[in-house]
């Protein structure tokens, strides 16, 4: 049986914990054929994260070129990006050549062990979420100093859909929000005790765009992929969830 083609624009991560590693991982668990191209070239492991190199706009287009010229990309999972300007170029590149593929977009403005990647939070991002159409942001990005999470989220759906994740939260379960023109909906698990959380949102956001692929709705695939990872963390081995 063919599988849907899946493309993750993503960091390299050489712990493969995050990034585009765990994209890859998680969508050929999900059943699709998934495909890499690196955005940045990160040094870390689950625990620290000591620094990276940018990949320029150009060469992250010249590794899509040859993938989009071959196989049909059904859907596009973008993660860690450099900044408002790569991202707009990328999205305009995508948007003339793939322009019925939806592109999700994972936006980490912080490394799990602490690395700040962009100061400015989403607000430098807002007007570029008009071509993208679900974001996965977790409650610490979007919840920053006075700023309450669940509102700057239903600020953020009036460009595209969000789904604001919980993991973060202090919620007693956790749970998930998709926003979509500010009508919520809540997907619920319950919270697990000191579960992994390095690369969590990688696997989550490359298994919805894995779902999506295969043909599921959208909320269905955040059904699939809430559960993907909740088992995930469930098996983890020394700290990295298990596949």
């Amino acid at each position: 049986m063919h599988r849907p083609y899946v493309l993750s624009i993503a960091g390299l991560d050489p712990s493969g914990g995050a990034g585009i590693l765990a994209d890859i991982k998680t969508m050929e668990a999900c059943k699709v054929q998934g495909f890499g191209v690196a955005s940045c070239l990160t040094y870390q492991n689950e625990d620290s994260f000591v620094g990276l190199n940018w990949i320029s706009p150009e060469r992250i287009i010249a590794q899509i070129k040859p993938l989009i010229d071959f196989y049909p990309i059904a859907v596009i999972k973008i993660g860690l990006i450099e900044g408002p300007e790569t991202l707009r170029i990328i999205l305009s590149f995508l948007k003339k050549e793939l322009p019925n593929a939806p592109i999700i977009w994972d936006p980490i403005l912080r490394a799990s062990a602490g690395f700040d990647f962009h100061q400015d939070g989403m607000d430098a991002f807002k007007e570029l979420l008009k071509e993208i159409y679900l974001i996965t942001p977790n409650w610490k990005e979007l919840g920053k100093g006075n700023i309450d999470a669940m509102s700057q989220a239903i600020m953020l759906s009036q460009f595209c859909k969000v789904i604001l994740k919980g993991g973060h939260s202090l919620e007693e379960r956790a749970n998930d929000y998709l926003i979509v023109e500010e009508t919520i909906q809540n997907f619920s698990l319950p919270r697990l005790q000191n579960a992994a959380k390095h690369g969590t949102g990688c696997m989550f956001s490359a298994a919805i765009a894995s779902h999506l692929a295969l043909g599921d709705s959208l909320e269905e695939s955040i059904r699939q992929a809430k559960a993907f990872v909740f088992e995930r963390l469930q098996s983890q081995e020394g700290g990295l969830a298990s596949f």
